[in-house]
């Protein structure tokens, strides 16, 4: 079995984990870090870089704990290529290699003596020609703040990942929130502030024959949804509608199963009252919600959610699980909330 780290969004290291242990086949965790998980599986690389919950990925050579610099951990790995036989992996010669180093998630250097040690070592071993940008390959050594140290290669994906939009949402973060709300093989989900769709999209990518609602307010987002539905070729999965989140009239009391959704955070776009916008939104919410169901929302973490709830919605909404993350830089809460069957659920807490 191969072993391999991968980077994901900050606060979320309960999910991911989740994801791995029940989706990804022959898998297991080694350790988790914040923003970074270790594992060891069966699968190949080509399908690692496809996980949807992680950003980048990479094949681990060497591992070591208890490092005090990434100077020192780099000497561990020169003595590791100095005692290496073989190299773990084959390379065509053809292909070229530069090195990357990372001290603590920052890109770094080290002395450059040591640096041509190493670069020696891995010409020597892989026969790879040494490029200082544009290579094939990157090898990288990441030294993080839990004093442990990774020789890796990147796992490059071949499809080049466009711009996001603004105020769009990562796919690994679109794709966890979904995972977050324990997606059934049939059930009713809304995002009603669909925006450019990237949780509808993510929650459609997912097995099962969901019933998928995107909803907004804008009449040009959902003429743009629209469009990027159809060359998705998802029209038979998500339904766009131009529709206000806060009077979903179409839809009657408790129709609907999951919630899934990153509202305003009055960054981009004023709101006058952001507490009793958000008021109003749970009161909908609420309302449309089904016993059983779920709300998973991303929020601002300025933002008062728990005491909303708890002044307004004390017998009515329950949240099950909060995690707190970065959204762009800034601060931010998901929230995992349930609809609390009052005369039952109350008796038993």
């Amino acid at each position: 079995m191969k072993k391999y780290i991968s980077t994901f969004t900050t606060g979320l290291s309960e999910p991911v984990k989740s994801f791995l242990k029940s989706s990804v086949k022959n898998t297991t965790v080694l350790n988790v870090w914040d923003g970074l998980i270790y594992y060891k599986t069966e699968v190949k690389s080509q399908f690692i870089k496809s996980i949807p919950v992680l950003s980048n990925s990479f094949e681990v050579f060497y591992f070591k704990s208890n490092v005090t610099s990434l100077e020192r951990f780099a000497q561990n790995v020169l003595n590791y290529l100095n005692k290496l036989s073989k190299f773990p992996r084959q390379f065509d010669d053809r292909n070229s290699f530069r090195i990357l180093y990372f001290d603590k998630n920052t890109p770094s250097k080290i002395n450059w003596t040591l640096n041509g040690k190493i670069e020696k070592n891995i010409i020597k071993h892989t026969k790879l020609k040494l490029m200082k940008s544009k290579a094939d390959f990157e090898f990288c050594f990441h030294y993080r703040d839990e004093n442990i140290g990774f020789f890796s290669i990147k796992i490059k994906s071949k499809n080049i990942k466009k711009g996001r939009e603004k105020g769009e949402l990562k796919h690994e973060l679109a794709h966890i929130l979904v995972q977050i709300s324990e997606p059934k093989f049939k059930e009713i989900v809304i995002d009603p502030f669909a925006g450019n769709g990237s949780i509808p999209i993510c929650r459609a990518k997912v097995k099962g024959k969901p019933i998928i609602l995107a909803s907004d307010i804008d009449k040009e987002n959902t003429v743009s949804l629209k469009k990027k539905v159809k060359y998705l070729k998802l029209k038979d999965r998500i339904i766009v509608r131009q529709l206000d989140a806060l009077s979903m009239t179409r839809y009657e009391d408790n129709s609907i199963d999951k919630i899934i959704t990153d509202p305003a955070w009055g960054i981009y776009q004023k709101i006058e009252n952001i507490n009793e916008f958000y008021n109003n939104i749970f009161n909908e919410f609420y309302r449309v919600l089904a016993l059983s169901g779920l709300i998973v929302i991303l929020v601002s973490r300025e933002i008062s959610i728990k005491t909303i709830l708890n002044q307004n919605f004390k017998n009515k909404l329950i949240i099950k699980k909060e995690f707190e993350t970065l959204v762009s830089g800034k601060k931010a809460t998901i929230y995992k909330i349930g609809k609390l069957n009052f005369r039952h659920e109350s008796l038993s807490n």
